[in-house]
């Protein structure tokens, strides 16, 4: 594919996207680079010296423990869905399923090699700069893009269990995601109001201590 020579020569076969795609854990699909001094940039890992060091992943979620490495990705897309339906131009929805990430940083080209997507999210970036409001990093790829790249440093555990949606798919994905955590919040919520009128009816100190736990998460 031209866009996997703009990147450097992938390992691993591109994503196929067709009309029954609907979303997948793509960690298999990964080659990986570690930048263990954390100084490469874009145009380092394009160029042949450091694109020949991808090496392809043999985890379904990357998962590199606690490291002050940076860690690179890299994966090629082939969209063959039918371009005469209208959804064969809807962007596709890449999510990274750890939401205590400090920096994901993304970066797609077309088949021309052109730079059509740079993005970037995580704890140690302000929200506004944030390319979706999902509580997880999470960027849109046009239907354009033909390669990407993904770049995760953190401070903690560095991991990146990346998953590749349809918008379609995304939009319930968030939607159930959104509901299970009303739910839980509910419930700590009734839980530390229940606690609390405990602690002060019974003047207990290990009910009063209970309830701030639980105020604490």
């Amino acid at each position: 594919m031209p866009s996997a020579a703009r990147l450097g020569r992938s390992e691993t076969p591109p994503i196929v996207i067709d009309d029954s795609f609907r979303e997948r854990a793509i960690g298999l699909d990964l080659d990986l680079l570690e930048d263990k001094t954390g100084a490469l940039t874009f145009a380092d890992v394009r160029s042949p010296e450091h694109a020949a060091r991808f090496l392809p992943s043999t985890k379904a979620s990357p998962n590199f423990g606690y490291t002050k490495s940076a860690y690179w990705a890299r994966f090629s897309l082939d969209d063959r869905r039918d371009s005469t339906k209208r959804e064969s131009s809807d962007p596709l929805e890449l999510t990274l399923a750890y939401a205590q990430t400090d920096f994901a940083e993304l970066w797609c080209l077309d088949s021309a090699g052109a730079q059509i997507v740079h993005a970037r999210a995580g704890d140690h970036v302000l929200l506004a700069e944030w390319p979706s409001t999902y509580r997880e990093p999470s960027f849109a790829i046009p239907a354009a893009a033909r390669s990407c790249v993904v770049r995760v440093e953190s401070g903690n555990s560095l991991q990146f269990p990346l998953t590749l949606r349809t918008r379609g798919t995304f939009a319930s994905h968030r939607l159930q995601d959104n509901t299970a955590q009303c739910l839980y919040f509910g419930a700590l919520l009734v839980m530390i109001a229940y606690n609390g009128l405990v602690a002060v009816s019974s003047r207990s100190l290990a009910y009063g201590f209970y309830t701030l736990f639980l105020a604490s998460y």
